[in-house]
């Protein structure tokens, strides 16, 4: 099919969801701070914009989401 985007577009059934219905929410179980920073262990994602998230490697014992994971922090920031 060689269609135009609009086209292509226009053939789909849209429909309305709601978050909860196409994602589960999880809540991390740890308050992990910059001072737990040591570069050991798994990556800790927090709200900042820089490196995408990620503040560094931790070996304190938390919560581990899976690769692929949607974060959203508090000021609603998502990666």
């Amino acid at each position: 099919m060689n269609a135009s985007l609009n086209e292509k577009l226009g053939t789909v059934k849209w429909g309305e969801y709601k978050l909860g219905e196409l994602f589960e929410s999880s809540n991390g179980d740890y308050d992990i701070q910059k001072e737990h920073i040591n570069g050991l262990g798994e990556y800790v994602i927090t709200s900042g914009l820089a490196n995408n998230g990620i503040l560094g490697k931790t070996d304190v014992a938390a919560k581990v989401f899976q690769a692929g994971t949607i974060t959203v922090d508090m000021f609603g920031a998502s990666f």
